[in-house]
């Protein structure tokens, strides 16, 4: 009979300490709150495929749209610009990572970068509709949007990120801004819809395999360009080598595979 008060006793004394433990789990030894906490909230737009957008504050009086959510139905979406009377400036990282309902997007205007992956392998999206205020596109941020090819890269954009619209097989032609001097590395490696590219007159730099697969381009390059890349323009077979005296041309940037 001992042993079992001890017993009992024993499991009594370790389920107030586990008690106190959790009671106490917010704050570690010296007093200090250690909660994480979620900072992000949820928006849903009127219409009948309950879209819901999840976003966080930036900036203090910003909005950043972090992720979405909706019925399975393929659709178009308009990104709202204003939530919580808060100004949408931004699009995070993988935000629409995946999104295989998504027909079109319209982002408006106010928002000023892109994320990474943001709408990677969006693979029914269609169009897309930049802001005027855009001035960042992050890596891989249309990455295998397989169908895409309604898309317009505003005059304002000055940063684009690599592998941007790598394996857009319907895209088939592009516009690159102004203020754009680097075509980033893989950016359009495999858009094999790709015939035409109408150049920034300051481009200088087209990175390693930024065309390769591009099976249907024709280009005419500006005599800006002071680097070709190794692979660049591999398997474009209407591409040849251009006479820049001064640019530096890398290793088999304009390979084609024996017929």
């Amino acid at each position: 009979m001992k042993r079992v008060l001890a017993l009992m006793l024993a499991l009594l004394m370790l389920c107030t300490l586990v008690a106190c433990k959790d009671e106490q789990n917010e704050d570690d030894e010296t007093g200090v709150d250690m909660t994480v906490e979620n900072n992000e909230k949820v928006y849903t737009a009127e219409g009948e495929f309950n879209d819901r957008f999840t976003y966080e504050y930036i900036r203090g009086d910003e909005v950043a749209i972090v992720g979405f959510e909706s019925a399975d139905v393929q659709h178009a979406i308009t990104i709202p610009s204003v939530i919580d009377d808060r100004p949408v400036t931004k699009i995070e990282d993988r935000a629409f990572y995946h999104m295989t309902n998504l027909t079109g997007v319209t982002i408006p205007e106010g928002v000023t970068d892109i994320g990474d992956q943001a709408f990677a392998k969006c693979n029914v999206l269609t169009i897309v509709s930049l802001p005027s205020t855009l001035t960042a596109i992050g890596e891989a941020a249309f990455a295998y949007c397989a169908a895409l090819d309604g898309i317009v890269i505003p005059a304002t954009v000055t940063d684009i990120g690599g592998s941007l619209f790598v394996g857009c097989a319907k895209l088939s032609s592009i516009a690159l801004p102004e203020a754009v001097k680097a075509v980033g590395e893989y950016m359009f490696m495999n858009c094999v819809s790709l015939r035409t590219v109408t150049w920034s007159t300051q481009l200088e730099e087209i990175g390693q395999h930024a065309f390769s697969g591009c099976t249907a381009l024709t280009v005419t390059f500006p005599a800006t360009v002071k680097t070709i890349g190794d692979y660049a323009f591999a398997g474009c077979t209407n591409v040849a080598a251009p006479t820049l005296p001064e640019a530096t041309i890398g290793t088999n940037a304009f390979y084609k595979p024996a017929v």
